[in-house]
């Protein structure tokens, strides 16, 4: 996947980085994660409108403790309901969600945004795409991170019992998956960002696009990362990334940071020498 991704991130996107969306950029909607509020996203907000970007923060019912108490189904809810309540003129909107709200943003477009408000470019920071495993995190099914934990040694279990991932993931059957792929595929740009010194989201991979072999962990017991191209993700389009990749539509950043710091300046404006000296956000700049 990193072949694909980063090689396609760091050449193609900056050839198109003075020629994509100079002339009209649409509102940036920020969502934040886990045991955060809308305060926590100041900065990333201010730094976005100096570079001329207009932006909302969402904040999901009362901050930190919705963030974790709420059952992610309901939390996605409430995200539509406040993006329709912005009542926004523009056709389409952005959404760049950290953490946990990268999962509410992909969410929201897989789920609602034919209904309320077309997405230009969904963007997600360290956001756990395909699940997190750690044998020391309980699962308490009221908690919201219940909605994206994957036992990769019980995957079986996951797909019985979890009612959030394994659907936005398209990973079982439901009456709504061909709705779900078909919103993503419509998407102008999909853009992750992950970093390998992120010590919350387990394993970092998850935030693009990629995860343990199930395989591996049930028929071998080792935990090995499978390369996104030999995913179901991709050999089966689940979600509709195959096409997003093909139509140079989906890219992924690698960057040196913290979980926490993704929100701060010391990550989003460090300029990466992989990247022609660019920050993360002149990278997607082009995409807003």
């Amino acid at each position: 996947m990193f072949s694909i991704f980063t090689t396609l991130s760091a050449v193609i996107v900056l050839l198109l980085f003075n020629s994509v969306h100079l002339y009209h950029s649409y509102p940036t909607l920020l969502i934040h994660g886990i045991l955060s509020n809308e305060g926590q996203l100041n900065e990333l907000s201010e730094n976005l409108s100096l570079r001329g970007h207009d932006n909302y923060i969402i904040e999901i019912g009362n901050g930190k403790w919705t963030s974790l108490n709420q059952d992610m189904n309901k939390q996605c809810l409430e995200l539509a309901n406040e993006i329709k309540a912005l009542e926004i003129k523009e056709t389409k909107i952005n959404l760049l969600g950290i953490s946990q709200g990268g999962l509410l943003a992909r969410c929201y477009v897989e789920k609602y945004s034919h209904d309320i408000k077309t997405v230009h470019s969904l963007i997600t920071w360290v956001t756990p795409h395909m699940g997190i495993y750690n044998k020391l995190v309980p699962s308490f099914p009221f908690l919201s991170f219940s909605g994206y934990l994957k036992d990769p040694f019980n995957y079986n279990y996951y797909l019985d019992k979890n009612t959030f991932l394994s659907f936005i993931n398209n990973e079982k059957f439901h009456e709504e998956d061909e709705k779900y792929k078909e919103n993503m595929e419509i998407l102008d740009y999909f853009i992750l960002a992950g970093s390998p010194i992120d010590q919350t989201i387990i394993p970092y991979q998850s935030s693009l696009f990629e995860y343990y072999s199930i395989d591996e962990a049930e028929r071998n017991d080792k935990l090995i990362i499978q390369p996104f191209n030999d995913s179901s993700q991709n050999i089966f389009n689940l979600i509709g990334l195959r096409k997003l990749l093909k139509t140079y539509r989906m890219y992924t950043f690698i960057m040196e940071c913290q979980h926490n710091e993704f929100k701060l300046a010391i990550c989003f404006n460090k300029k990466r020498e992989k990247y022609d000296n660019k920050t993360l956000l002149e990278l997607i700049n082009p995409f807003l």
